[in-house]
C-alpha cells in the first residue's frame, strides 16, 4: 500500500512544481510582447520628438543658403561686368564691385562701386554719389552710383537712338550730325560724364548741359 503511493505523491508535486515555475514558456511570452511594445513606443516618441524640432528639409536650406551668402561676400568682385551691367550676384560683378538691389531708378540688379573699396566716390566718374543699397545676397553696401543719369542710361551712352525712350532715364536722344542720333546724359559738369566726355550745352536751344564726346 505505501509502494504504491508514494509515485502517486511524487508525480503529483511534479506538475505542481511545472505549472508555477517562473522560467516556463507562458509567462516568457506575456513579459516579451509588452517589453517590445513599450520600447516601439518610446522610439516612436523621440522620432517624432526630434522631426518636429529640427525638420532636416528646412535645417538644410538655411544652412545652404547662409553658406552661398557667404561664398558671394567672399568672391564679390571676382566676376567680368563693368560697373551698370546687371547681375545676380556681387560675384559676377567686376574688381572693387558688387550686386545691389533695387538700383538707380528702376527695380533690378547692378554692379557698382564698392565706396569701401575704392574710397571716395566724388573721384569715380560717372558714379560720384555715394548711396546705401541692398546687396543682392542679404545685407547693404555703400556704393558709388550716377549723380544725375542712372545705371540705365549710362549703359546706352554712345548708342544709337531714335528717341529719348532709348536711352533710359536720365538719358537723352541727340543728333550728333543729320544722319546719326545717339544717346548721351544730363550733367552739371564733367564728373557727372563718362571718362572720356565732357559737359557741355548742346545746341542753341537750351541750357542744359549734357555729355558730349
Amino acid at each position: 500500500m505505501r509502494l504504491v503511493a508514494l509515485p502517486f505523491l511524487l508525480a503529483l508535486a511534479a506538475c505542481s512544481s511545472e505549472a508555477t515555475d517562473p522560467g516556463s514558456g507562458s509567462v516568457d511570452a506575456s513579459t516579451d510582447s509588452t517589453a517590445t511594445s513599450d520600447s516601439a513606443a518610446a522610439t516612436d516618441a523621440v522620432d517624432a520628438t526630434l522631426d518636429t524640432a529640427t525638420p532636416d528639409a528646412v535645417a538644410d536650406e538655411g544652412v545652404d543658403t547662409a553658406l552661398d551668402t557667404a561664398l558671394d561676400v567672399l568672391e564679390a568682385g571676382s566676376g567680368t561686368l563693368p560697373p551698370c551691367s546687371t547681375c545676380a550676384k556681387s560675384s559676377d560683378c567686376g574688381a572693387n564691385m558688387v550686386c545691389v538691389d533695387l538700383g538707380f531708378g528702376a527695380p533690378g540688379r547692378f554692379c557698382a562701386y564698392d565706396q569701401a573699396k575704392v574710397g571716395d566716390c566724388t573721384t569715380v566718374r560717372p558714379y560720384r554719389k555715394a548711396e546705401s543699397l541692398p546687396l543682392a545676397g542679404g545685407g547693404s553696401a555703400v556704393v558709388c552710383v550716377p549723380s544725375i543719369a542712372t545705371c540705365q542710361s549710362v549703359g546706352m551712352f554712345k548708342q544709337k537712338c531714335t528717341t529719348g525712350k532709348n536711352c533710359g532715364p536720365g538719358g537723352d536722344c541727340w543728333a550728333k550730325s543729320s544722319a546719326s542720333f545717339v544717346c548721351t546724359l544730363e550733367c552739371k559738369d564733367d564728373l557727372d560724364c563718362p571718362v572720356g566726355s565732357t559737359c557741355e550745352v548742346l545746341g542753341t536751344t537750351t541750357t542744359v548741359k549734357r555729355c558730349l564726346w
